[in-house]
């Protein structure tokens, strides 16, 4: 008696990091490790070495919003996540979506227990890390802000009195920010305030 695979399609997504490497061995792998478990196989493979742009995870992970596969399968966390904060965004993501995520080489599988298990310590870790990078921030703002270090971006220098006349000349916010080379926003402030004053 022949069991009916586990999952109807399965989305295998393999990436290089650098140009020596080849996707082709860890889509054998990934292929030989999911059996027929799977009906059916589609295998996204990013080949450029990518730093922040990856358009074929982009691709997939769009099909699996629209619920196209039953899982994403990988060779290892980091082929698929820069951190474990992004990891356990997505896997967060796909647990709503109801689509199983499975990591070859840390055995992963969020479809079982064991699986499910290891997602919420990989959560613990995310939101641990959160915290810390959240505490040493504000220690050292608060050191910055103890020693004098003024925090923020520096004041913007304005004419303004050449810019009281461009105002009561008539000059829109947009000519005004031209004429006095600061940003629309700036200008629309020194308006107010010009006018506010009479």
């Amino acid at each position: 008696m022949t069991m009916e695979p586990r999952w109807r399609l399965v989305a295998i997504y393999a990436r290089v990091s650098t140009d020596e490497q080849s996707v082709d061995q860890q889509v054998a792998a990934l292929r030989r490790w999911i059996g027929d478990r799977a009906a059916h196989v589609e295998v996204f493979s990013e080949t450029e070495s990518a730093t922040k742009a990856r358009p074929v995870l982009e691709g997939l992970l769009r099909r699996a919003r629209l619920r196209e596969f039953d899982a994403i399968v990988v060779v290892k966390f980091d082929r698929f996540a820069r951190s474990a904060r992004e990891l356990v965004m997505w896997l967060d993501e796909a647990r709503d979506l109801g689509v199983d995520f499975l990591s070859m080489g840390e055995a992963l599988d969020t479809s079982t227990p064991m699986g499910r298990a290891v997602y919420q310590i990989l959560a613990a870790v995310a939101e641990l890390e959160r915290n810390m990078i959240s505490e040493r921030t504000r220690a050292r703002l608060a050191y910055l802000k103890a020693h004098g270090v003024k925090l923020g971006r520096k004041p913007i220098a304005v004419d303004m009195r050449r810019a009281r006349r461009l105002v009561r000349d008539g000059l829109s916010s947009r000519a005004l920010a031209r004429a006095l080379g600061i940003s629309k926003g700036t200008a629309w402030r020194v308006q107010a305030a010009v006018r506010a004053a009479g």
